[in-house]
């Protein structure tokens, strides 16, 4: 064996195990970078989710009173003077707006009601 040589695996051994060490120091920061980005994902996810439930129930709200709306603006059509109201269009729920002669018939012009 040549004097010297056991020194010098030594010092290779040292500076490779010094090496290894930093290498795993560094992953483990990657991996503790990876978790905490993991986790802000996951907590930004679960905001929308509860916004989007939020917003859901807001606009069942607002379809019903939609709806609630729809139904009295022909009940209240229905009353008034010399207006014939038609029955909801399938297409797209409007109302078609006619005047009505003495008769009760319907005359023209008629006129279509975005409702």
């Amino acid at each position: 064996m040549v004097p010297g040589c056991k020194s010098l695996s030594v010092l290779d051994s040292q500076r490779l195990r010094n090496e290894l060490e930093a290498k795993l120091r560094s992953e483990q920061s990657d991996k503790q970078d990876l978790r905490r980005r993991i986790e802000e994902y996951l907590a930004g996810a679960s905001r929308l989710r509860t916004r989007n439930q939020e917003h859901e129930m807001e606009m069942a709200k607002v379809e019903h009173h939609g709806k609630a709306e729809e139904i009295s603006f022909e009940t209240e059509v229905q009353t008034w003077t010399g207006i014939c109201v038609s029955e909801r269009l399938p297409r797209n729920g409007d109302y078609v707006l006619a005047f009505r002669d003495p008769s009760g018939a319907q005359v023209d012009p008629r006129l279509l009601v975005d409702n």
